[in-house]
């Protein structure tokens, strides 16, 4: 074999491609940005916290979209280098941090990605069984996004039915009142409302304020409520 074809063969050798050597690399590559990533954003998280919201934990968890003018104009601010649905969920894994510190759950063991999963719920006990049973079970991301998303969902179910349960009540007692007739008449008369003692009148006009409150409360539940009986007439349910 000539000297050529020997430095052909080399060049083949050389060229080849290493698989084991990439796979290393990915992973070194993939844990060194992850953790670059989950320092920055960690990091971000606590600036915004401490100067935007004055370290209030319920404020930055908090889903209002006008609970900073200030961090509203950062978000919408054309030099932001990163998207501001990004920089809201680190401000909420910064005061979820803040959460579990009070609380003394260790969450080292947690991915950024685990971390973020987790702002969907309330800070709340169950949250922290599910840290609990993440870090027992080694639950990758997407087995952990899995189980919130299917306990959000339970709550929201749970607080839906709340609600409707409430509208309900709330129905009922606005029944009762309408169908007192001294209660009737005290509201159209007014001469016997003219003999009542200021103090009297004070308290009824306070307990009809807060009726018309629970009115207005109601009257959405009360649609809803309407319109899935409604729907039930129609399937013959």
């Amino acid at each position: 074999m000539d000297h050529t074809n020997k430095n052909i063969l080399n060049l083949k050798d050389e060229d080849s491609i290493d698989i084991e050597l990439i796979e290393k690399s990915i992973k070194f590559i993939n844990e060194k940005a992850n953790e670059s990533l989950y320092r920055g954003s960690i990091e971000i998280g606590e600036y915004i916290l401490k100067h935007f919201f004055n370290d209030d934990i319920e404020l930055a968890s908090s889903r209002n979209p006008h609970k900073s003018k200030s961090y509203k104009a950062l978000c919408e601010h054309e030099d932001l280098a990163v998207p501001y649905t990004t920089l809201t969920i680190m401000v909420r894994v910064a005061a979820q941090e803040r959460f579990f510190k009070d609380k003394s759950i260790n969450t080292e063991k947690l991915t950024y990605t685990h971390k973020a999963d987790l702002v969907r719920l309330n800070n709340s006990d169950k949250k922290i069984e599910l840290v609990k049973k993440c870090i027992k079970e080694s639950l990758s991301t997407r087995q952990f996004a899995e189980i919130v998303d299917n306990t959000r969902k339970k709550m929201l179910a749970y607080k839906k039915s709340c609600t409707m349960e409430t509208a309900c009540k709330n129905i009922l007692k606005i029944d009762q009142l309408l169908n007192k007739t001294l209660k009737a008449e005290l509201i159209t008369d007014i001469n016997k409302l003219r003999v009542m003692r200021p103090k009297t009148r004070k308290e009824l006009k306070d307990k009809a304020s807060d009726l018309l409150q629970k009115i207005a409360l109601t009257s959405k539940e009360c649609k809803s409520l309407l319109k899935n009986l409604e729907k039930l007439e129609k399937e013959g349910g």
